[in-house]
């Protein structure tokens, strides 16, 4: 009788010691996951370049509600961006193939969005 309550008794152990590393592996998630949003939201900024040139910088952090930008006056394009949510997108566009628009919103650094006929390129980067 006292063997089979032996045998349990690992089995309740080993069980105990999957749930904790369980629960820490997801509370670590969780933490990098908010990591990465608030440094997202907070610590980007979007260029907006013309031939090789930053004519135009945001900081995403500032944008949540919709805005929509003009970049005619800047870069003499008929084309407009929209930032919300921290977020940036090609929108209303003057080319024939409208592929700068299928990119959809940028908001993760690195990320790039190229209008090739307007040679527009919108990219996000850390914020200095």
């Amino acid at each position: 009788m006292e063997q089979n309550q032996d045998e349990k008794r690992p089995s309740r152990r080993l069980n105990l010691i999957l749930a904790v590393v369980l629960c820490a592996v997801v509370v670590l998630c969780l933490v990098l996951l908010w990591v990465q949003r608030s440094r997202q939201e907070t610590g980007t900024v979007a260029k907006v370049w013309l031939d090789g040139q930053v004519v135009l910088t945001f900081d995403l952090g500032d944008y949540e509600e919709s805005t929509l930008v003009d970049l005619e006056p800047v870069t003499g394009r008929t084309a407009k961006v929209e930032l919300k949510d921290h977020q940036i997108r090609f929108v209303q566009v003057d080319c024939p193939d409208h592929v700068c628009e299928g990119y959809g919103f940028l908001s993760q650094v690195n990320q790039t969005a190229v209008c090739m006929p307007n040679r527009l390129v919108i990219t996000v980067e850390e914020a200095p």
